[in-house]
């Protein structure tokens, strides 16, 4: 696993997942500052638009076999068109990454 820091810079209009794969599916949630943000199945998706979006992430994967989580702090930087991998992970963990919308 590679992890690039705690601390993720993300631009606005960009969106930032987790994801994880795995039989049966995987339930993915997404937290900001302790909050659900997202509760979705494979990939869970969130979009950096404003300052307010800032804050403290978790990522949680839970399946029959287990939890996996993560935690960054995202901050906005403004607006381009960069694509940053957040973290990967191989061999079916959790993993998350930032893409433009």
């Amino acid at each position: 696993m590679v992890l690039p820091g705690p601390v993720v810079r993300v631009y606005a209009r960009e969106r930032l997942s987790c994801s994880a794969i795995g039989i049966p599916p995987i339930n993915i949630v997404m937290m900001r500052n302790s909050t659900t943000v997202v509760n979705a199945t494979n990939t869970a998706r969130i979009k950096v638009d404003e300052k307010n979006d800032e804050g403290n992430y978790k990522c949680q994967a839970t399946s029959k076999h287990g939890i996996d989580e993560r935690e960054f702090v995202v901050i906005l930087k403004g607006e381009d068109t960069l694509t940053i991998p957040v973290y990967t992970a191989g061999g079916g963990g959790l993993g998350a990454k930032q893409e433009i919308c």
